[in-house]
């Protein structure tokens, strides 16, 4: 059972959710299970590889997906492109909302907050809107990705650009997530007052299983 402090994040005019393990989650023990889905074992070990490649070769540390998928041309050519929609298509498939978060979300929606979404994703911000509108979530301002400002949570520069274009100062903000990295570190550079939760085998994705 996750427990959300909800008066914590009620005293606060804007409140920040982290999107993946937080607002939905996939119905698969770990995220790379997607990529299986998407094309197989052998495709799996090629689509991690690819990603961890292309987050090196980025000067900010965050690549998108066209940036991973460039990289996998190299072996799958032309099959590249549809193992991308296939991936994009098992991304849809397989989300489902978090309904612990997802109801303290309604409440504040109701209570008039205003709520910002910001992920360290590859994912392009229309196919994570996507899986949002298809878990039930609407309502809140912006969402922020990182590969499309080039700076991320983990350094805590993307909340900081969130605050900036918005004009939050950030004794009035709250994040909630399940990245101690990005969530919890990532919003204390900031200045954030961070919400850790809960993520769905933690101990097995730590160790890359």
């Amino acid at each position: 059972m996750i427990k959300i402090p909800l008066k914590k994040l009620m005293k606060k005019d804007a409140v920040f959710f982290d999107v993946f393990d937080t607002l939905i989650e996939r119905d698969v023990s770990v995220p790379s299970e997607i990529f299986k889905i998407a094309g197989g074992e052998e495709f799996c070990e090629s689509r991690k590889r690819a990603e961890s490649l292309a987050m090196q070769n980025s000067p900010c540390g965050e690549a998108t997906l066209e940036d991973i998928y460039g990289l996998l041309r190299h072996d799958y050519g032309r099959d590249a492109d549809s193992l991308m929609q296939s991936e994009l298509q098992a991304e849809l498939t397989h989300c489902r909302a978090k309904q612990e978060v997802y109801g303290v979300y309604q409440q504040l929606l109701a209570a008039g907050k205003n709520i910002y979404l910001i992920s360290d994703m590859y994912l392009p911000s229309r196919v994570i809107a996507a899986m949002l509108e298809k878990c039930g979530y609407c309502g809140y301002k912006k969402l922020y990705v990182s590969n499309e400002w080039g700076c991320n949570k983990r350094s805590g520069k993307l909340f900081a650009l969130v605050l900036e274009q918005n004009g939050i100062s950030p004794s009035g903000a709250v994040h909630v997530g399940d990245s101690i990295k990005g969530d919890f570190i990532g919003a204390i550079k900031a200045g954030v007052s961070p919400v850790l939760i809960g993520r769905k085998n933690r101990f097995k994705r730590f160790l890359h299983l």
